[in-house]
């Protein structure tokens, strides 16, 4: 899943803050290491700003298994 803002203009100065929540689905599994397998989790982001090199990023979310119930 994702989220899309619209297109806008930004006035020199202006600041911009967005948050969101995500929940783990139910039929989810919490963050699981073993030698020959492995569940991780990750938090994509994407921003594109005309004029702007593109800000990509992964952050990576342990989640606990009290988490995916």
């Amino acid at each position: 899943d994702g989220h899309e803002h619209s297109a806008r203009r930004f006035e020199a100065g202006e600041a911009f803050n967005d948050r969101r929540a995500f929940r783990i689905p139910r039929e989810g599994m919490h963050t699981f290491e073993a030698p020959n397998n492995k569940l991780n989790w990750f938090l994509k982001v994407h921003v594109e700003l005309e004029g702007w090199p593109d800000f990509q990023q992964e952050y990576e979310i342990k989640v606990v298994a009290e988490m995916a119930r």
